[in-house]
């Protein structure tokens, strides 16, 4: 009902007050996104920060047990990678402009926006930050792997998973390398489906905000 109210309020309006009124619409929409979006970034970082903070001590454990050498140096690089990625979200979150109510409603838009490009390079570049960083451990880990009964360890689940015949090693890397390539591809499709179509909402308000004026 509201809706069909506020279509026949635009078709009974004057070119200008249509303009206006589709003005803030899209200021209204816009808005929405930008509130989403926030949320989604905000629900990530928790995510991101919990996960490390639950890997780093089993990382750490698994490394205290693991008897071969080049796999604990592959699992240790791992726990650093965690305590690392901590401090780069950290560094991340501060680099971003807050909320600050007191500005014109554009100057908070050009903050956003340039928020938003943040997230794009960061997105734009999870080969260096996160998808490498954590190959390299993994694949450490993995050739790492082998004989226990060398380091006086035979139980019957050991027995059943170790060691490991080169083959499965590179077949266990080259799964890795397909999960990690559909990882990055993700990333690339979130900046094209959902970054830029939200640049490009913000510089379309920004554009008519700059006529209005």
């Amino acid at each position: 009902m509201l809706e069909q109210e506020l279509k026949e309020i635009w078709k009974n309006s004057s070119e200008t007050e249509r303009i206006k009124f589709d003005l803030s619409k899209l200021m209204i929409e816009l808005n929405d996104k930008i509130n989403r979006f926030e949320r989604a970034f905000r629900r990530r970082d928790r995510e991101e920060l919990i996960t490390a903070i639950i890997s780093i001590p089993i990382f750490g454990y698994i490394a205290y047990l693991i008897p071969f050498p080049i796999t604990k140096i592959g699992v240790v690089l791992a726990m650093i990678g965690f305590i690392w990625g901590i401090f780069e979200r950290r560094n991340h979150r501060k680099q971003k402009a807050p909320v600050n109510l007191i500005l014109s409603f554009q100057e908070q838009l050009k903050n956003q926006k340039n928020n938003i490009h943040r997230e794009v390079k960061r997105y734009d570049t999870v080969l260096y930050w996160f998808l490498i960083p954590n190959f390299i451990p993994y694949t450490i880990s993995i050739i790492g792997l082998g004989d226990p009964t060398e380091y006086g360890l035979s139980n019957t689940i050991l027995n059943q998973l170790l060691p490991i015949s080169f083959i499965y090693k590179i077949g266990s890397l080259v799964f890795a390398v397909v999960i990690f390539i559909a990882i990055f591809w993700a990333y690339k499709r979130v900046i094209r489906k959902q970054f830029k179509p939200l640049i490009e909402d913000i510089d379309k308000v920004m554009h008519q905000l700059e006529h209005e004026n």
